[in-house]
């Protein structure tokens, strides 16, 4: 339900109504349709010995094969010469920490909690990208926002309740 009202941007008579899908809706959940199947299939090939940062790890190397790729066709490289330092500063934290780390530490949640419970705690990243981008880029947040919020993470605390209790 949280989810729901974050995508409808906390108006409740848009929710009675419908919810209007944009393109950009469908590729986001065609991205999480995809991301559910690597965590999927990256979760069977571990139960064949291959461990998931080797499996994250030649991902890696075939994605940025292939953005090369798209990127040498779609790119105009000649904007980085005139990027300053908060620019090369975001791209270094994006490059470690937004995608090393957090990669490390999900395909350990994978390893460790198993690939159901890893999942519940993905319903908080709307609600933390909000939070996020109130607190670093001056985004406004609504209070429909923040109790929406306070939804998901009541459904995730909820969940984790029930799986312990079995």
């Amino acid at each position: 339900i949280g989810v729901v009202m974050f995508s409808a941007g906390g108006d409740m008579a848009q929710c009675l109504n419908g919810i209007h899908i944009s393109f950009g809706e469908v590729l986001s959940v065609l991205a999480v349709i995809c991301f559910a199947a690597y965590a999927i299939l990256g979760k069977c090939c571990v139960r064949e010995g291959v461990h998931m940062i080797t499996i994250n790890t030649y991902g890696a190397i075939v994605g940025m094969i292939m953005f090369a790729i798209v990127s040498g066709f779609k790119s105009d490289f000649s904007t980085l010469a005139h990027t300053d330092f908060e620019f090369w500063a975001s791209m270094i934290y994006i490059s470690l920490f937004a995608t090393v780390v957090a990669y490390v530490w999900y395909l350990g949640a994978l390893e460790e909690i198993g690939v159901y419970r890893t999942a519940v705690f993905q319903n908080m990243l709307p609600f933390l990208v909000i939070l996020i981008g109130f607190i670093f880029c001056g985004e406004t947040i609504s209070i429909l926002s923040l109790l929406f919020g306070g939804v998901v993470f009541l459904g995730v605390y909820m969940t984790n309740i029930a799986v312990n209790k079995k």
